[in-house]
C-alpha cells in the first residue's frame, strides 16, 4: 500500500512538481495551499507524512508544524519543513527535518523513505 504524503505550499507550481516527484517515487499525494488548509486536511484524511512550506499565507508552515506537534492524535507524524530560503529561521517548531527547495529532489525522497521505513 502506498504511503500518503500531504504537501502544503502556497505555490501551485511547487505543489504540482512535488506531487509528480513523489508520485513517481511511489507515494500518494494530497495537497493544501496554506497551513490552515493543511491542518483541516489532516483532520479529514489519514496521511503518513507532511511536507510544509515554511512561508505561506494564513498560517505559515512553522506554526502549522507547532500545531501538529501539539495535537496528540498526530503524535509521531513525520513533518518536513520545505523552504526556498536559508534566511527562514525554523527554530524549534518540532519538524523532523528541514529541507531546502532545489531542483534535485533526491534528498527529499531519501528523507521520506528513511523516516517512513521506521
Amino acid at each position: 500500500m502506498n504511503k500518503t504524503v500531504l504537501i502544503a505550499d502556497d505555490s501551485r507550481l511547487m505543489r504540482m512538481v512535488l506531487a509528480k516527484v513523489l508520485q513517481d517515487a511511489g507515494f500518494s499525494v494530497i495537497s493544501a495551499s496554506n497551513g490552515q488548509q493543511a491542518l483541516s486536511t489532516l483532520r479529514q484524511h489519514q496521511v503518513d507524512a507532511v511536507i510544509l512550506d515554511a512561508v505561506m499565507p494564513e498560517l505559515d508552515g512553522l506554526e502549522a508544524c507547532r500545531q501538529i506537534r501539539a495535537d496528540t492524535s498526530l503524535a509521531g507524524l513525520p513533518v518536513f519543513i520545505f523552504t526556498g530560503s536559508i534566511s527562514v529561521v525554523v527554530g524549534d517548531c518540532g519538524a523532523d527535518q528541514v529541507l531546502y527547495k532545489k531542483p534535485d529532489f533526491t534528498e527529499l525522497i531519501g528523507a521520506l523513505n528513511q523516516r517512513l521505513a521506521r
